[in-house]
């Protein structure tokens, strides 16, 4: 990271804090082009699925665009939510679409999934790039299953704080699967990853250092140039 970063929070709604802070924020898909080239930061881009009802042939051509851009370094965030937004033929339509284009450009993606992993899972056995599963909020066992495929992630924020259910899960992700981030949270990332470290049971400076190591194998090269 960036000399003096020391914590990176991999899916933020916020602008990044500054200083010791390395962050993804997330963009939302009517942005236009400009708007993220001139970014100092990097972002990902996608149709969340509450806007699934935006998904077009216009729509995805646009989001083409913006995940060529140099700031863009994941598609999403992208799923399915069985809870809120549209009709899940209408959320299944515009997730495969972003899920085809990810595949196309070899980016990773950023997955929000709520009650759907069923619909989720043939997407995690058949996928070539990363997926990460933002907010994780499954059981112990469904983090297991996915966990044995080599390109799936997990990332915990506020729920550390607040759910021991989450809290147990994030005590037994692999050591090279985890992400830690913000999301919509006013909370700032250094407590989330005190949070962490504490049901870990290792020093701070040691996640921090592994959760870099994740975040480059999550994102990839292209992340390396905001370094």
């Amino acid at each position: 990271m960036k000399p003096g970063c020391r914590f990176f929070n991999c899916h933020s709604h916020r602008k990044p804090e500054a200083g010791d802070v390395f962050a993804c924020r997330n963009a939302y898909h009517f942005l236009p082009e400009n708007s993220i080239a001139r970014l100092p930061y990097p972002v990902s881009a996608g149709i969340h699925p509450w806007h699934a009802a935006d998904f077009s042939s216009v729509q995805t051509e646009h989001l083409r665009k913006l995940i060529r851009l140099q700031q863009v370094i994941a598609v999403g965030e992208a799923g399915l939510d069985k809870r809120k937004g549209p009709g899940m033929n209408i959320q299944l339509s515009c997730w495969k679409a972003q899920f085809a284009l990810a595949q196309e450009t070899g980016l990773p993606i950023i997955v929000h999934c709520v009650r759907a992993w069923e619909e989720m899972l043939p997407f995690v056995r058949s996928t070539g790039v990363p997926m990460m599963f933002h907010d994780f909020r499954g059981s112990l066992q469904l983090m297991e299953s996915f966990a044995k495929q080599d390109c799936i992630y997990f990332s915990f924020g506020i729920s550390l704080l607040q759910s021991e259910k989450c809290s147990l899960v994030f005590s037994h992700i692999p050591e090279n699967r985890f992400l830690l981030e913000t999301d919509q949270s006013a909370l700032s990332i250094a407590s989330v990853y005190r949070a962490a470290a504490k049901i870990r049971g290792r020093e701070s400076s040691e996640l921090e250092g592994q959760v870099k190591k994740n975040a480059i194998g999550f994102f990839g090269e292209k992340v390396l140039s905001f370094f």
